[in-house]
């Protein structure tokens, strides 16, 4: 489903008070640098700092929606400091982490730097793309380089290249890497998730409001230091492995819905993707949503959480009120995105199953939930 509709993260970006929005898509850690160097038309480097755990960024997938990054310029012809990190990188023992396990591996273009990095992340270092792809003969090649200033580590990887294929659909293997790194690793062998606290991350993901919550839960009761996206890797590890990859559970989801009304009614609709038949929307009306309807339609509230649940898509809620003056819900949908034409295709379906049009809906100010629900009238 993800194939489908293309995740993007709006993210507040500050350098000297000055604060814009940007678009970022999750999936290409590349994309950060350059899009904030334009976004502001930086002529210095520098590096971003996510301001909410006072961490440096270097791939987009570590940023999520609605996280604040600040710009931090970077002094060049600062003497003192190139002398501090030569100094620095003579003290440190060269680090191994070990390649073998990536040999046996495959790795999709189009998830390639993502699939590296859900092994290097939980190791304490993070992999980036210095450069773009080149082709020798019958054959594409990549190099994946540790983000860490003047670090050796790099990996190379092939693929073979067939006709029928694009970059996106080839299957990478790593040939060769130079497994070194001269920094310090954030996670040492002791630091590794043990699996009494990978137990305890299954059990109380659900509970956390967020990931930098059972981040802080874990590390204080069990006295470690675990990054952010060491806990994030173990979290998604967690919920692929309990309920499959999101676009399986989105199709558990619709068997699920449509046992549940062929067995109880109720009612449902969907919609998918012409190309792949990848799921964009569904509408589910429990049979007991169907009754409440029939009785309290007089006031109906609509609003929706903004992709805050593991299909990465909005979630909307259409609820009444019943004659105790308490909440109940009427239908609730998920939509591939928040613009006029999904909220057109929700309320049109929603007007077919309910059979008659509310006395007054309620929403916030969305232009598009305000537009939408015209199919009413």
């Amino acid at each position: 489903m993800q194939d489908s509709q293309k995740s993007i993260y709006r993210v507040v970006v500050v350098y000297q008070n000055d604060r814009r929005m940007m678009i970022i898509d999750p999936s290409y850690s590349q994309e950060v640098l350059p899009k904030i160097q334009a976004l502001f038309n930086l002529p210095f480097k520098f590096k971003v700092m996510l301001k909410s755990l006072n961490a440096e960024v270097f791939a987009t997938y570590e940023v999520f929606e609605g996280d604040e990054l600040l710009i931090i310029p970077i002094e060049e012809n600062n003497q003192s400091r190139i002398e501090e990190r030569k100094e620095l990188s003579e003290e440190i023992a060269i680090t191994k982490v070990g390649l073998d396990c990536l040999f046996k591996k495959k790795f999709e273009g189009k998830n390639l730097l993502k699939d590296l990095n859900n092994w290097a992340n939980p190791l304490g270092f993070t992999l980036i793309f210095p450069n773009g792809v080149t082709r020798q003969q019958d054959k594409m090649k990549r190099t994946v380089w540790c983000s860490a200033k003047d670090c050796k580590f790099k990996l190379y990887l092939v693929a073979e290249l067939e006709s029928d294929k694009s970059y996106d659909d080839l299957k990478f293997t790593l040939e060769n890497g130079k497994d070194e790194h001269n920094h310090k690793l954030e996670v040492s062998e002791e630091d590794l998730l043990s699996p009494d606290i990978i137990k305890e991350i299954d059990d109380f993901k659900g509970k956390m409001k967020t990931k930098v919550e059972l981040q802080n839960y874990i590390n204080k009761k069990f006295k470690k230091n675990f990054t952010y996206s060491q806990i994030s890797h173990y979290v998604t590890k967690l919920l692929n492995e309990n309920f499959g990859k999101p676009d399986q559970d989105a199709y558990k989801l619709l068997e699920e819905i449509q046992k549940d009304v062929g067995e109880n009614g109720g009612n449902f609709k969907f919609d998918l993707e012409e190309s792949n038949k990848a799921l964009r929307r569904i509408l589910y009306v429990s049979n007991t949503m169907v009754n409440y309807s029939k009785k309290f339609l007089d006031m109906v509230i609509v609003d929706a959480t903004y992709k805050r649940n593991r299909f990465n898509m909005p979630l909307v809620n259409v609820v009444g009120v019943n004659n105790y003056g308490r909440t109940i819900l009427l239908a609730f949908a998920l939509l591939d995105d928040e613009k006029m034409d999904s909220y057109d295709w929700l309320f049109k379906n929603l007007k077919d199953i309910w059979r008659k049009e509310p006395d007054y809906f309620i929403s916030d100010e969305c232009a598009e939930i305000i537009k939408g629900n015209i199919s009413f009238v």
